[in-house]
């Protein structure tokens, strides 16, 4: 998303600036050429040496690269054995994804309109949540008038 964004950025700030005046201009281009060069010098590595900046993963050597520690994402093992099965393993993970984004337009819509439409399972859970929120606010609020009676001396 990030490279589209950047064309699109770039024309919308180029038809902006050319109705600005030929400072504004010249500034940006300046900044623009200023920047290339600072990163063209900086990815030289015997300046990145002499700074003391770590060198690029291009500068290493293979067997440096064998001897670092790659970070891998954990996976479920429901996740391990569908990327193993191949286009069942696809379907399978499509139709997950599929689910989930109904479940959360689902939440959306009830959030907005305040009526919820899922399955049975899906209702009474919601419904066991909402009764558990209510218990707590009810718990508070009476934890908060035996302090008032005991500590303050109210009611």
């Amino acid at each position: 998303m990030l490279k589209p964004m950047m064309y699109i950025f770039g024309t919308v700030g180029f038809i902006g600036t050319t109705f600005l005046s030929a400072a504004v201009n010249l500034m940006t281009v300046s900044l623009g050429a200023s920047t290339l060069v600072t990163a063209l010098i900086l990815n030289i590595p015997s300046i990145r040496r002499a700074l003391g900046l770590p060198l690029g993963p291009a500068d290493e050597t293979p067997a440096q690269q064998q001897n670092k520690v790659q970070y891998e994402a954990p996976r479920a093992p429901e996740a391990a054995a569908a990327a193993s099965q191949g286009m069942a393993g696809l379907r399978e993970r499509l139709t997950s994804s599929l689910d989930d984004m109904k479940k959360g337009v689902s939440e959306s819509v009830s959030n907005y309109t305040g009526t919820y439409s899922g399955t049975e399972q899906e209702r009474a859970e919601r419904k066991r949540k909402e009764m558990i929120r209510k218990l707590e606010d009810l718990r508070k609020q009476q934890e908060r008038e035996q302090f008032e009676q005991k500590y303050k001396g109210k009611k």
